[in-house]
């Protein structure tokens, strides 16, 4: 039996895949790039090329209790739509059985009974998270009128109490309370703190279920669909109270500590526990107790999400998922290596993500700034020696791409807050051969780019953003990299997004990407976006229409900077993966700068203004010029006690710069500064709360023994 299953990279999803009964079936499982349940006809097309025998719906956009009171819309939307969608489209593409998955949250709040499931719409729903509710009800409803108006077709509904366990979401405002717990509890163990505030006063009792025993259940409902009732509750039949699943959590991660309560705070329904009369008649029961169930998400928890303890506080960290090393095993089984569907997948992705319309993916950062300007400089007819503006500290990359596509890069001072390129400055560098500004958002932190475009606009001049380090960042609502005719971002391992090795272009501008696809491929005359070679079963049509096979004719000097569907399939593991790698790395940020506020006498921190956002690749600290010691003593420090640092981007007192250039820095004081007095430690999403205070304590310490000297 063929059976589509939405939602399968979700945690209910994952789990049924990950059951051994999966194999006993074809399963389709689309991913939202594949498929889009909110698209209604791209769900009836898919439906309609696909054909399955039933459909499992177990997608759905979800969060905690913040995350539903703050986004009431988003959530009755988004559910609603998907839905409405999935069901309908199966119902029109001729599905007989389809299996849909409500949430306990239907039904009616306050009440002290077990929920049966007549229950439903015969009551108010909790306020907290009304507006889901409402999108799983409407859903259900639908389910049970197709097949009231048509027998033929058998369209049910189970409704799980709350789920936990393997693939929950552990981070952010999306975690549920058992989750989130394990992530606080488990920090708490690393800071070394001994209290912990419980929202509410610990008495609301819920039902928490296994999303392995959620699998198995769903699976049985499979083999036995013509047996299952329309809606049938699936949960425990027994209740704990919101008190009692911290001290189990406690236990598990080894807090010893003491809770309070905040009153303040919501705390949900009073109850709500479901009635299992129907499920039992069924003949299903879950296995999995409270406490096995709690310890293997904990065991979970720290093999996927807490950094695992190493001697060296490291500048970066790559977090591959489970789901990601599965995907790379298939690249090997398929025996293609080369550039093929996952690039494109990750090209077209990783650009939407960036407001563009085209990504070109390459083998690092740099490629990616050498390409854009070499096709920058065909499109718009640059001549040899054009000068592009270029920020007094940045990676060498920035100023080389423009060496190495036969452009003069002048250099700009900085702004001493922020790192990046001063907009004051910038018109006193331009003259008759000045063609390009080339902003770049160093360490996370987003240029002022009004006063950039302002200038760019009344000089005549194109933009070309570095971005490197600065993925998803943003700058009054806009993303970076969406600003200019392109952008060059970098998937190094250090970054924040990784590849292993890589980069990528991204422009809204056709011809550029097809300067760029060309230029990076030897000069190639294709330059499709999706190159149909690439699939063995398609044979390109394009490559008979001239003489010489277009896939072997180079119409312009060009360069190797391709890369192959393992950087493809890893890029597009970190970009599902992105708000727990970006969400981790601001909270460690944050949590720096919060506990080294009284180091700021001698100490400049990161700043942003509020109307931008720091995607923080790395975290940025200069000593003062009124500081006693200096930055190696400092450095060094840290080194010994194995904390990884680095200079801060030293550009014109390189070696070779000196020697193409001249002594120049003494004529950029900021850019000076910060060369002498400026350095990075790490702030990735690989770090333990205990390594950030490891650094936070080397500091204080390092301060207290020098502010006498």
């Amino acid at each position: 039996m063929k059976i589509l299953l939405t939602g399968a990279s979700g945690m209910v999803g994952r789990n049924v895949t990950e059951s051994p009964r999966s194999r006993d079936y074809e399963l389709l499982t689309p991913s939202h790039k594949e498929l889009d349940l909110t698209d209604k006809a791209a769900v009836v097309a898919y439906l309609e090329k696909t054909r399955p025998d039933m459909v499992i719906h177990a997608a759905g956009t979800v969060g905690g209790i913040a995350a539903n009171s703050q986004r009431p819309l988003k959530f009755l939307t988004e559910n609603l739509d998907m839905g409405r969608n999935i069901i309908g489209g199966a119902y029109l593409a001729g599905v007989k059985k389809f299996l849909n998955l409500g949430s306990s949250c239907m039904y009616p709040r306050n009440h002290d009974t077990p929920l049966t499931e007549d229950m439903i719409l015969t009551g108010e729903l909790e306020p907290t998270n009304e507006g889901y509710a409402l999108a799983k009800i409407a859903c259900a409803r639908m389910c049970s009128y197709i097949t009231r108006e048509n027998s033929a077709f058998r369209y049910k509904t189970l409704i799980p109490c709350n789920i936990y366990g393997r693939w929950d979401k552990f981070t952010g405002d999306r975690a549920h309370m058992i989750p989130a717990v394990i992530r606080r509890l488990s920090q708490a163990v690393d800071d070394g703190k001994d209290t912990i505030a419980i929202w509410g006063d610990g008495t609301a009792r819920r039902e928490f279920m296994y999303a392995g025993d959620l699998a198995d259940c769903i699976w049985l409902a499979v083999e036995r669909f013509d047996e299952l009732p329309e809606l049938m509750n699936v949960g425990l039949g027994v209740d704990y109270s919101v008190d009692e699943y911290y001290a189990a959590i406690a236990k598990a991660v080894g807090f010893n500590g003491n809770f309070t309560h905040d009153l303040t705070k919501p705390a949900g329904m009073k109850r709500k526990l479901t009635d299992v009369t129907r499920m039992n008649q069924f003949g299903w029961r879950p296995q999995m107790s409270l406490a096995d169930g709690i310890r293997l998400t904990v065991d979970f928890y720290r093999e996927h999400f807490a950094a695992k303890p190493s001697e060296k506080i490291g500048i970066g960290w790559a977090f591959i998922s489970d789901n990601g090393k599965r995907r790379v095993q298939e690249i090997l089984d398929s025996n293609r290596l080369s550039q093929g569907a996952m690039v494109y997948r990750f090209e077209k992705e990783f650009a939407r993500l960036h407001e563009q319309k085209y990504g070109i993916a390459l083998n690092s950062g740099t490629s990616a700034l050498h390409v854009a300007l070499e096709a920058m400089k065909e499109k718009f007819n640059w001549c040899p020696k054009s000068k592009v503006l270029v920020p007094a500290v940045t990676f060498i990359a920035s100023s080389n791409a423009c060496l190495h596509a036969g452009l003069e890069p002048v250099f700009v001072d900085v702004d001493a807050k922020t790192y990046n390129i001063d907009p004051a400055q910038i018109e006193s560098k331009i003259d008759a051969d000045t063609v390009a500004i080339m902003p770049v958002h160093l360490f996370g932190q987003p240029c002022e780019m009004d006063a950039i475009v302002d200038i760019a606009k009344r000089h005549g001049l194109q933009i070309i953003e570095d971005c490197a380090e600065a993925h998803f960042a943003k700058y009054k609502g806009k993303t970076v990299g969406s600003f200019g005719a392109a952008a060059g971002f970098s998937t190094y391992v250090a970054h924040t997004i990784t590849t292993g090795v890589g980069g990528l272009v991204t422009t809204n501008d056709r011809e550029l990407m097809e300067i760029s696809r060309s230029l990076l491929a030897h000069g190639r005359a294709c330059t499709c976006e999706k190159c149909v070679a690439s699939d063995p079963r398609v044979v390109c049509p394009l490559r008979t229409k001239t003489e010489m096979d277009k896939r072997f004719m180079f119409v312009r000097l060009g360069y190797s900077y391709r890369i192959g569907e393992f950087e493809g399939v890893i890029g597009l593991d970190q970009l599902e993966n992105k708000d727990f790698i970006m969400g981790t790395r601001e909270a460690n940020a944050a949590y720096l700068t919060a506990n080294l506020q009284d180091a700021q006498e001698f100490l400049q921190l990161p700043w942003h203004p509020d109307y931008a956002t720091h995607s923080f690749m790395m975290y940025p600290i200069v000593v003062k010029k009124n500081a006693p010691f200096t930055r190696r003593e400092l450095t060094q420090r840290l080194e010994r006690n194995n904390i990884e640092t680095r200079p801060m981007m030293p550009l014109l007192n390189q070696p070779l710069y000196k020697k193409l250039f001249g002594d120049l820095e003494k004529d950029y004081p900021v850019a000076e500064w910060i060369n002498h007095c400026g350095f990075y430690v790490g702030c990735h999403h690989g770090l333990r709360r205990a390594q950030l205070n490891k650094i936070i304590d080397c500091i204080h310490g390092f301060l207290k023994e020098n502010q006498c000297k």
